[in-house]
Order: C-alpha cells, then sequence, then structure tokens
C-alpha cells in the first residue's frame, strides 16, 4: 500500500515537473535564469532602519541597523538556498526580525558568490572576507559577533562557529599562557642576559596550542567546503562540525594557560638552579600532552564526520 502512495505521488510529481518544462518557463528554468536572477517586487526597508549596500570587488553584502539604537552588537546573517540561490526578499525581512528580537543589533548579509558559476571556494572566501569586514572596518569585537543562518546558511554558520573557535580558543589561551611566563622572563632577563634562551623555549610552549587550534580550523574549514562541492552542509552536519572542533577549543584553551602557569613557575628553577632548569621543562611537558589528545580527538572527529 505504501510503495503503491508513494509511486502515485512520484507519477504526478514527475508529470506536473514535465508541463511546467514544456511551458514558456521552460528555457528560463534550464538556464538558470530563475536562479540567478529571481524575479521579486523591489524590497522595501522599514522607516526605522537604514539600509546599505557595500559592494565588493567579488560580492555585495546588505548591512541593516536601526536609526535610533546602537547596541554595540552585530548580527552575521548567512542565508540560504543550498549554495546555489543568491539572496531573496525573505532573507531581508529576516534581518529586520533578527534585529528586533536582539533589541537592535546590526545585521550584516553578504551576498556571497554561490555555484556552478563560482564553486567552492568561493563561498568560504565571501563568509570569511564579511567577517573580517566588520572588525576592520566596523571595530567590531569577536564577542560582539553572532552568527546566525538557516538551511545551507544554517549548517554552514554551525560548522564555520566551530572552526572559528578551535582557532580564537586556542589563540586566547597561548597568548595568556605566553603572556603569564613573558612577564615573568622579563625580570630574570635584566638581571642574568645569559639565560634568556631558555626563558625563550619556557616562554615558547604555552603557545603550541594556538598553533593547533589553527590546524584545526583549516583543516574543518577545507572539508567543510569541500563536502559542499557534492551536497549543500546540511544543520546536523553543522553540528557534527561544531562539535569535532571543542576538544581543541576548550583543551587548547585550559591547557595553554595551566601550561603558561608551571612554565612561570619554571622560571624559579632556572633562576635558583640553572642546571636543573630541565626538570621544569618535564613538568610543562606533562601538560602538553593533554593538548596533544585535545589535538587527535578533534582530528579523528573530523574524520569519521561522513
Amino acid at each position: 500500500m505504501s510503495r503503491k502512495t508513494v509511486s502515485m505521488i512520484g507519477n504526478l510529481t514527475r508529470d506536473m515537473m514535465s508541463d511546467v518544462m514544456e511551458t514558456s518557463l521552460k528555457k528560463p528554468i534550464q538556464t538558470g535564469e530563475f536562479r540567478k536572477n529571481p524575479v521579486e517586487p523591489a524590497w522595501r526597508c522599514p522607516a526605522e532602519y537604514i539600509y546599505e549596500l557595500v559592494k565588493t570587488e567579488q560580492f555585495v553584502m546588505e548591512y541593516l541597523k536601526p536609526k535610533q539604537a546602537v547596541t554595540g552588537r552585530v548580527i552575521l546573517q548567512l542565508h540560504g538556498g543550498g549554495y546555489i540561490g543568491p539572496m531573496k526578499n525573505i532573507y531581508r525581512r529576516f534581518a529586520v526580525k533578527y534585529s528586533q528580537i536582539s533589541f537592535g543589533a546590526d545585521v550584516l548579509t553578504p551576498d556571497y558568490r554561490v555555484a556552478p558559476e563560482h564553486p567552492y571556494p568561493a563561498a568560504l572566501e565571501d563568509v570569511v572576507y564579511a567577517y573580517r569586514w566588520l572588525l576592520e572596518e566596523k571595530k567590531y569585537q569577536p564577542s560582539q559577533i553572532v552568527v546566525a543562518g538557516d538551511s545551507a546558511g544554517g549548517g554552514l554558520a554551525l560548522a564555520l562557529l566551530g572552526a572559528g573557535l578551535a582557532a580564537v580558543l586556542s589563540g586566547i589561551g597561548s597568548a595568556k599562557g605566553t603572556g603569564m611566563v613573558g612577564e615573568a622572563a622579563a625580570g630574570l632577563t635584566s638581571e642574568d642576559p645569559d639565560k634568556s634562551t631558555k626563558c625563550l623555549i619556557l616562554q615558547v610552549l604555552p603557545g603550541t596550542q594556538g598553533l593547533y587550534g589553527f590546524v584545526i580550523w583549516f583543516l574543518a574549514q577545507n572539508q567543510i567546503f569541500a563536502a559542499n562541492a557534492a551536497a549543500p552542509l546540511t544543520v546536523a552536519q553543522g553540528l557534527q562540525y561544531f562539535a569535532a572542533c571543542l576538544p581543541i577549543a576548550l583543551g587548547g584553551l585550559i591547557s595553554a594557560i595551566a601550561q603558561g602557569k608551571v612554565a612561570a613557575a619554571s622560571l624559579n628553577i632556572l633562576a635558583k638552579k640553572p642546571d636543573d632548569w630541565s626538570k621544569g621543562m618535564v613538568l610543562c611537558i606533562v601538560v602538553e600532552f593533554y593538548a596533544i589528545l585535545s589535538l587527535l580527538a578533534s582530528i579523528m572527529m573530523l574524520l569519521n564526520i561522513g
């Protein structure tokens, strides 16, 4: 019974599509004219908002901001469309809704390049450009930027968020860890410049987590958009990428700070018993072991995303 029902629905759908394709719509559908240039009425920006087109060399971004409110927050909206559909009015209305429910946040929506005219990594490059534009041109901090999306954009947003966290959190941990060691080493090297090389070695150790996070970011973003060459990234797949990046994001952050504290304490060994400073290195390497485990966990989870 179920097979007959499916067969009847399938036949009906096939006949309907055949009828449409044989009408005057045949050429626009086959050539992709409807996909590339959707026929829509002109969108009218609500009176309480300012709507701005930001043109780049490769694509256009749409920036929406309320006239009255200044929240210091911005939403980076990644529109849907299976990576083949361009910006549409529905996403402009989404931008207004995002601003309203966030109590007046600005909204940037990049009309990123899509396939088949612009295959991977065009969409990735445009999204990264939009994010950097918010940082460099609008002077937003990463903590002030919210990434949102639906359909293909939703999966992309989750995946990129995970990849970004891997790089950012690990980098923050390394910055704090190396900073702690650098502050402690400054006094020691001013008294005994001959120990500067050994101080530098101890300072570099907490910096490896930032490198591990960058490696996962690079692997993840390449795998994300390579997968999109075959099919649009789903929200479920986006969650998988997000989860795969968490081990090094959190493990890198925590272990880098902890390793920085151990390395800073190890400077006392170098100051009082220079011949035994390698013992401090061993203590730091013990902490490094857990950063490596986090790196391996993220790599294995990325490799097992199907």
